[in-house]
């Protein structure tokens, strides 16, 4: 393990190393290839809600966040659920 770590510390930065073993940490069966929840991994929305809630002062509940890889994505899953048919908004 402490050989790993060390060729891992040679192109990455510690930190790096420590945010990469949380989040593989947090996820269900411990593989960065596994399929995660389609709201995002559990322990990660668990602590952008902690930051929403220090940041912004009120309760944030990490079930009503879902993370997207970016604005687009997020905001085409939207337009999914709104939009049901070529007929609406007609």
């Amino acid at each position: 393990m402490v050989d790993q770590q060390i060729s891992l510390l040679t192109f990455f930065s510690a930190d790096s190393v420590k945010l990469a073993s949380m989040i593989l940490y947090q996820k269900s069966g411990r593989a960065a290839g596994a399929y995660s929840h389609s709201q995002g991994i559990k322990g990660l929305r668990d602590t952008n809600a902690g930051g929403i809630e220090a940041r912004d002062g009120f309760p944030a509940d990490p079930n009503d966040i879902f993370l997207t890889k970016g604005a687009s994505p997020g905001v085409h899953m939207m337009m999914q659920l709104l939009i049901r048919s070529e007929n609406v908004g007609q």
